[in-house]
């Protein structure tokens, strides 16, 4: 954008510069409602000020903005705001995951995976099938890795695929693709017992009831599920979306580079890290959790296993070469307006669910006095509906134990089994990327400016909440009916 050479371009910059600052003034200026404190009310209004900037504008000035005005919520400091973005441990992880791309890019490996997927006999000419098995591929790395890597690491081989179909940014077949991985990646949160949300919201369920969530139950209640929802959503891209896909059609994977097929040294190194890293994330889950193992695990984090990946790969050689240049992947791969996006959705993460916002209790107040005096079939239903609505605006995390800290006493009462309220809180919850601040996928997805507008979010992921939240009300019924 150059406002000051393009008349029309400036007068859309400052138009969104006074409506982003009027929203900022008037929550500043607004009494409190209910149970949210002014200082809540100021992070509102930061919210939906950063929403609006972001939804409108492809630069990074919102972003920026909101940056310096959150401590003026009274809720944090500018030292505060550093530690809850910049210094996250999902910030470094998320930072590395985009050099670690731009590293799968550089060698070749994306291509060559590309190109062999495209060359499947069982995929050659069945687009659906393709894209079926790439958004079932992310659900398994997001549900036994994490979401981060999981809807990154695919995107990698997406955006070959882009390229080699010729299809472009912010067309409808790549947006609702990237919005499927998203889709994918949030169930593959809530997938396994162990997995991201699972581990705080079961946990957070047996500390209040002195209950125990069976394993393999929840298992067989969240995978058929996930499975369930990748598939209606193939059909919602192709008979509701009327998704375009004569470019993949149409594309003769034979007409490929020669180049692109040859398995190099460089291309097995970089799918041998890959590998690694994979198996350095998954390998404290076989073993006891008191165990050295687990605990060097704890140690490292997700951002150090991945430094250790790379830390390797500089030791190693090839043609006289490091066989990868953190630098020169890092220039090429992290794309610092994304990051400005992240380092803001982060603090809000952290922030919106603060006692002393008083947001949570605003919600407590407000939804409490639904439940009560209504039929079992009802209040499912209604505690169905009520956490999709509140996880798309919080941190779905906080909503899910929210959740069940509120409605478990009623559930009693009515006479429904409290593992069955939370099998449906923990997994519901990830029908959350309506907005950035949903979940983790979400944030992953908003970030990607270069492929998505928020827009087409709004748009189709609004349909896609209504279908997974219906179905999982009637596999909630049924699940429960039959175990």
């Amino acid at each position: 954008m150059q406002p000051s050479t393009d008349p029309k371009a400036r007068r859309r910059f400052l138009t969104q510069v006074i409506i982003y600052a009027f929203i900022v003034i008037l929550f500043f200026l607004l009494p409190p409602l209910g149970a949210v404190t002014p200082a809540g009310m100021r992070l509102l209004g930061l919210f939906i000020a950063f929403i609006y900037g972001l939804t409108v504008s492809t630069d990074v000035w919102p972003s920026l903005a909101t940056l310096v005005l959150l401590p003026f919520s009274s809720l944090t400091t500018f030292g505060g705001v550093i530690t809850l973005s910049f210094g996250n441990d999902t910030y470094i992880f998320m930072m590395l995951s985009l050099v670690l791309v731009a590293y799968m890019e550089t060698s070749g490996a994306a291509s060559f995976v590309a190109t062999w997927l495209l060359k499947r006999p069982a995929l050659k000419g069945h687009p659906w099938r393709l894209m079926a098995m790439l958004l079932f591929v992310c659900w398994l790395l997001s549900s036994f890795v994490n979401a981060i890597a999981g809807m990154m690491l695919t995107w990698v081989f997406l955006y070959e695929i882009f390229s080699q179909c010729q299809y472009k940014p912010f067309e409808k077949f790549p947006s609702l693709i990237m919005l499927g991985t998203c889709v994918v990646g949030g169930l593959g949160l809530s997938t396994l017992p162990w997995g991201n949300n699972s581990v705080v919201i079961l946990n957070a369920f047996t500390n209040m009831t002195g209950l125990q969530v069976d394993y393999f139950l929840y298992m067989g209640y969240s995978v058929p599920y996930a499975i369930v929802v990748i598939f209606l959503y193939l059909l919602m891209c192709k008979w509701l979306f009327r998704v375009d896909i004569q470019n993949l059609a149409s594309f003769d994977p034979d007409k490929l580079s020669v180049q692109s097929q040859k398995l190099t040294p460089a291309i097995k190194l970089a799918l041998c890290s890959m590998a690694a890293l994979i198996l350095l994330i998954l390998l404290p889950s076989c073993f006891p959790a008191d165990s050295a193992v687990v605990s060097l695990s704890k140690q490292f984090g997700l951002s150090g296993k991945l430094l250790l990946v790379f830390a390797v790969l500089q030791l190693l050689h090839i043609d006289g070469e490091p066989a990868c240049s953190f630098v020169k992947n890092a220039k090429k791969g992290v794309d610092w307006k994304l990051m400005m996006v992240v380092a803001n959705i982060l603090t809000f993460s952290a922030l919106i669910g603060h006692e002393k916002a008083g947001i949570s209790a605003f919600l407590e107040d407000v939804l409490a006095p639904l439940f009560i005096g209504k039929p079992a079939f009802i209040f499912i239903v209604l505690a169905a509906i009520a956490t999709v609505i509140c996880t798309n605006f919080m941190v779905n995390k906080i909503i899910a134990v929210l959740m069940i800290s509120m409605t478990m006493p009623i559930a009693t009462a009515l006479g429904i089994d409290p593992i069955q309220m939370a099998c449906l809180y923990t997994v519901i919850c990830t029908v959350a990327f309506i907005l950035p601040s949903a979940s983790q996928s979400a944030f992953v997805l908003f970030s990607n400016t270069e492929w998505v507008r928020a827009s087409y979010v709004y748009k189709y992921g609004l349909p896609v909440i209504i279908m997974m939240t219906v179905v999982h009300i009637l596999w909630n019924l049924l699940y429960f009916s039959i175990v």
